[in-house]
């Protein structure tokens, strides 16, 4: 299947994944995409171990055919990943780096369509298992953080997708700006996560200056 219909859980967004066979997928077991599924409160988004599929594409790829203006964003840290997804039912759509210029977008698989596609998972070749050291059960062939591999293969895909000009048209972006400002969490709701330990926490109330 060259194109992958796209769906939030109730409909209101709906898009495309073009040029699909281009697709890679990993499973990511990170305590920012766990806890991303926590803020979500879509616990589905999780597999046993604690693991996210996500699909790793160039935002060229992505189209969005409805709803559009359902798509919020949220940086669960200061420095973390653009993590787009919708108001209405609270999916997933694609987490993306803070630079413009970098043509890479990671779907998480919830906002497959399912239903259309044959099923959530599997529609692309399985890259890597990562981040298994945070994973809430024991990952056969799991790497404990990302390998070099897979930094490696990174690094090469987007220094050719953006000399292909593959970070654009980009669905997420308006002059290469976030089409809506990121909410940032602050540092409460993230020791609520868990991305915070709480005697961090008490260490920055107790900093001078820290409001």
């Amino acid at each position: 299947m060259e194109t992958l219909p796209l769906r939030c859980t109730c409909g209101a967004v709906t898009g495309r994944a073009l040029a699909w066979s281009r697709a890679r997928r990993n499973v990511c077991h990170c305590r920012g995409c766990q806890a991303y599924a926590r803020w979500l409160r879509r616990a589905e988004l999780l597999d046993d171990a604690g693991g996210t599929d996500i699909y790793q594409l160039t935002p060229s790829q992505l189209r969005i055919d409805a709803g559009i203006e359902r798509l919020r964003c949220v940086q669960l840290t200061e420095a973390g990943a653009l993590r787009w997804y919708t108001d209405c039912c609270r999916t997933p759509v694609a987490n993306a780096l803070a630079q413009a210029w970098v043509p890479w977008l990671g779907m998480p698989h919830l906002f497959v369509d399912a239903a259309r596609a044959g099923g959530t998972r599997g529609r692309a070749p399985l890259g890597w298992k990562i981040h298994a050291r945070h994973a809430r059960a024991p990952v056969p062939g799991g790497h404990a953080t990302g390998p070099a591999s897979l930094v490696l293969h990174t690094l090469v895909s987007a220094l050719r997708d953006a000399a292909l000009g593959r970070a654009r048209p980009n669905p997420l972006r308006i002059d290469g700006r976030p089409r809506v400002a990121p909410e940032r969490l602050d540092d409460e709701a993230r020791a609520r996560l868990g991305l915070l330990p709480p005697p961090a926490l008490a260490r920055r109330r107790a900093a001078p200056g820290c409001g």
